[in-house]
């Protein structure tokens, strides 16, 4: 390699660290090959000190200690920009013309935004930043052809069918927990964000419904602890879930009329576990302010807008990855046909739909 930027006639190597790029002399190269003194080096951006000494303090502190530069190759950087003109001669000049760190060496932008694409997530460089829809597409088609699953989630309201659903999952083979001690465990998750308890807690099942799984946006951590699951949104008219609730809170918890369910109609029940579950659906926030209004906690155009906003946005949640949720109205269909599709059973598992704890 041939370049006007140094002294010497001899030899020059290019070395590439874990944390950025060096340029030895041929008397450097071997100075330290036996153990002569050691060459200046490139300094690293991030870590403002020499590469060297960056390394030196790795291995004595732990790999993990100095956050490491991109480790940039020609090839790499010739295959991530083809937008930029640019030769494998031309980027070995601006290596050794500067002797900077990489990213003082690439003046480019674009260059370095491609690189920490690449770095980050090789198969979705090329789309990022550059076509949106292309970008879409391409996670499409990779979900559609992904075989397999982590876990099951019915992430349906209660009262739309979930404990059917329950039991069709017992019957595929699924393992799932006990409800009871399910909603001792869990329910404080949504308020306490300790999502620890809820991940040993999944990890231990296969199938999960009911509180707190059928609540608020927790499908969204879900999701994101326990990566590659599928999800079930179990759906129903709204005014036949809003009276099917209704009559089964009137019968499950002994009131007749829902304007007794208040504030002290619910204390002390199980804990005030239910006073605090149903406080939270009864409060609400108007311009950054907290208001607990205890009429609407069975207020009919309430509850069925709170119902029916939680769905779309699942269902919009889910928009681009159609294989990881399925949307079914279980309290039409007469055999699990759909679901055992949805869960990649054979048509040897489908049953009649059980329709359990109707109300």
């Amino acid at each position: 390699m041939n370049t006007p930027y140094r002294g010497g006639n001899g030899s020059l190597s290019l070395l590439i660290y874990s944390m950025g790029i060096k340029v030895q002399g041929e008397g450097e190269r071997n100075a330290r090959k036996h153990g002569g003194p050691k060459s200046t080096s490139i300094w690293c951006s991030q870590t403002k000190r020499p590469i060297l000494q960056c390394e030196k303090l790795a291995s004595e502190n732990g790999p993990r200690t100095i956050s490491p530069c991109i480790r940039p190759t020609f090839d790499m950087v010739c295959s991530m920009v083809p937008t930029v003109k640019l030769t494998r001669s031309d980027i070995s000049i601006m290596i050794l013309k500067k002797m900077k760190s990489f990213r003082r060496l690439i003046k480019s932008k674009e260059i370095r935004r491609r690189i920490k694409y690449y770095y980050f997530s090789p198969d979705l460089s090329r789309f990022l930043d550059r076509n949106e829809t292309l970008l879409y597409q391409h996670l499409a088609e990779k979900n559609q052809a992904r075989k397999g699953y982590n876990k099951v989630f019915c992430i349906g309201a209660n009262k739309t069918g979930t404990t059917t659903l329950e039991a069709v999952f017992r019957e595929l083979g699924f393992k799932m927990p006990d409800q009871r001690v399910q909603e001792n465990l869990l329910t404080h998750v949504l308020v306490s964000g300790r999502y620890e308890v809820l991940r040993k807690f999944v990890a231990r099942y296969d199938a999960f419904q009911d509180v707190p799984f059928s609540h608020e946006e927790l499908y969204i951590a879900l999701d994101a602890l326990f990566p590659n699951s599928k999800f079930v949104l179990t759906l129903r008219d709204p005014s036949d879930w809003y009276l099917s609730l209704v009559r089964f809170h009137k019968q499950y918890f002994g009131f007749e009329n829902i304007e007794e369910a208040g504030p002290d109609f619910w204390e002390g029940k199980r804990g005030n576990y239910w006073l605090e579950s149903n406080k939270r659906l009864v409060t609400c926030v108007t311009n950054g302010r907290e208001t607990v209004d205890w009429n609407l906690l069975y207020d009919r155009d309430h509850c069925i807008s709170r119902y029916t906003e939680r769905n779309d946005r699942i269902i919009r949640y889910f928009r681009q990855r159609p294989n990881d949720l399925l949307a079914i109205d279980i309290t039409k269909t007469t055999d699990t046909t759909e679901i055992c599709a949805f869960l990649e059973f054979d048509a040897d598992k489908v049953q009649k739909t059980p329709h359990l704890n109707a109300s």
